[in-house]
């Protein structure tokens, strides 16, 4: 149950998942990569939550987005 329904799941967590997923779009990819990792610092200091699965998307998602969009930056910088 807890893959479909957030349960016992840290908050931080839960909102870092659902950016890293909005990030595939690329705009808030800056903002899920650093939500997934202050996730992952929050769940060191909460072992009995879960959550880390949705802050590593959040973090890997987000760096994908975020390299695409520097990458996009800087080719409009020299085009």
């Amino acid at each position: 149950m807890k893959y479909v329904a957030p349960v016992n799941v840290a908050p931080l967590a839960l909102i870092a998942g659902y950016v890293g997923l909005a990030s595939m779009l690329c705009l808030p990819a800056p903002l899920a990569l650093g939500l997934g990792i202050a996730a992952l610092v929050d769940l060191k200091k909460k072992p009995g939550k879960d959550g880390a699965g949705r802050a590593w998307f959040a973090i890997v998602t987000g760096g994908i987005g975020t390299l695409m969009l520097l990458i996009a930056f800087v080719g409009r910088l020299f085009h």
